[in-house]
């Protein structure tokens, strides 16, 4: 079996394990422990239809929305959203495990990743929130700062319901 182009995250029952397992394949194809991994996010800026082939290190992902924020396509960082608009979609996302050094620094705001827009969830038996899954560091302008982003609500939402 081939393995998709790009991952449609929002069908994950467990989007944890699935990342877990896109981190330990990287690790095991580079010789280096698990736990050295963290993810270098990109915002691809071809659409999904574009994609000709999986991604050579990580994975692709899809199915995401903004709150509180939109993607600019044009300028490549999280902008404003529109009046009226509650929600935007996000661009593919390629999560690339990496060693943290190997990271380039870059403006970004450190967005969380939730899979409802309700922010709360419980600690499950593994203690892993039931609701929050990860961070993704979404690029922004220079002179803006992270905080900005912060007192808008914004995040990333697996769907749209409450449940």
């Amino acid at each position: 079996a081939q393995q998709p182009k790009v991952f449609w995250l929002s069908a994950f029952f467990s989007a944890p394990a699935f990342t877990a397992g896109v981190a330990q394949n990287e690790a095991r194809k580079q010789g280096l422990p698990y736990d050295v991994m963290v993810f270098d996010e990109s915002m691809v800026p071809e659409e999904e239809e574009e994609i000709s082939c999986p991604a050579k290190y990580g994975a692709y992902v899809r199915g995401l929305f903004f709150e509180g924020g939109a993607w600019n396509k044009e300028t490549g960082v999280l902008d404003e959203r529109p009046p009226r608009v509650l929600f935007s979609r996000a661009p593919v996302i390629l999560l690339e495990p990496k060693r943290l050094e190997e990271i380039p620094p870059r403006p970004h705001y450190k967005c969380p990743t939730y899979r409802t827009a309700v922010r709360r969830g419980v600690l499950n038996t593994t203690n892993l929130s039931t609701n929050f899954l990860f961070f993704v560091r979404v690029p922004i302008q220079d002179g803006t700062v992270p905080e900005h982003w912060t007192e808008h609500g914004c995040a990333l939402l697996t769907q749209l319901g409450s449940e």
